[in-house]
C-alpha cells in the first residue's frame, strides 16, 4: 500500500481481494471522526500509483483501462478533468517539488531493444491543464533496479528536482527477493 499525504486526505492504493491483483484509488480524510477509506478512483480496471500535486489540484496516477498501464492526471478531487499523459505505456508517475513537472517510466515491452526510459511532461498552463509531449531524460537499467512487485514507485526526485534516487541491487537477488540492506547514494 502506497500512500501520499495531502493537506488533509491520504491518497493510497487499495487491492479488492474480489478482482485479484486490480487496485482503485481510495482517500482517508483525517478530519472525519469516521476515517474510513473512500473511493476515488475506482472502475472495472485497475487504477495505482497516485501522486497528488503539491499545490494539490492534480492527481497523476495508473490505470491499465487502455490494455497496458498508462499514466492519467486528473483534477483533485473532483476528478473532472482526467488526460493520458503517457504515449506507450507508463508507470511510476511523481511531481516535481514545484508542480511544473511530472516524471513517469516508459516501459520497453514495445522496443524491446531499448530499456525503459524516465520521462519528462512539462506543466505548460494550470487552467486548464496544458501538458508538453513527453520526452525521455536516460534509460534505466532494469537489472540494476530493485522491483518489489507491488504498484508503488521506486525512485524518487531530490528537493531541488535535479538529481533522482532509485533503489538498486548491490548484489544479486536473493531467492526469496527478501531485502537484506538499502544503501543510500548521493
Amino acid at each position: 500500500q502506497w500512500m501520499n499525504a495531502a493537506g488533509p486526505i491520504i491518497v493510497c492504493s487499495v487491492s479488492d481481494p474480489a478482482r485479484g491483483q486490480d487496485y482503485d484509488i481510495e482517500q482517508l480524510a483525517w478530519d472525519r471522526s469516521d476515517r474510513a477509506l473512500r473511493p476515488l478512483r475506482a472502475g472495472p480496471n485497475g487504477e495505482w500509483c497516485p501522486e497528488v500535486s503539491p499545490d494539490v489540484r492534480w492527481l497523476a496516477y495508473v490505470s491499465d483501462e487502455s490494455g497496458q498501464p498508462e499514466v492519467y492526471v486528473d483534477s483533485f478531487p473532483e476528478g473532472a478533468s482526467r488526460r493520458r499523459v503517457s504515449t506507450a505505456g507508463g508507470y511510476s508517475p511523481a511531481w516535481s517539488a514545484d508542480g511544473r513537472e511530472l516524471f513517469y517510466v516508459a516501459p520497453s515491452e514495445r522496443e524491446p531493444q531499448h530499456p525503459p526510459r524516465l520521462m519528462s511532461v512539462r506543466v505548460l498552463e494550470l487552467q486548464p491543464l496544458r501538458l508538453s509531449v513527453p520526452h525521455p531524460l536516460f534509460e534505466i537499467d532494469p537489472h540494476r533496479l530493485a522491483f518489489s512487485g507491488i504498484p508503488t514507485r521506486i525512485y524518487d526526485l531530490a528537493p531541488d528536482g535535479r538529481s533522482f534516487f532509485a533503489f538498486v541491487r548491490v548484489g544479486p537477488p536473493s531467492e526469496a527477493g527478501d531485502v537484506t540492506h538499502i544503501h543510500l547514494v548521493l
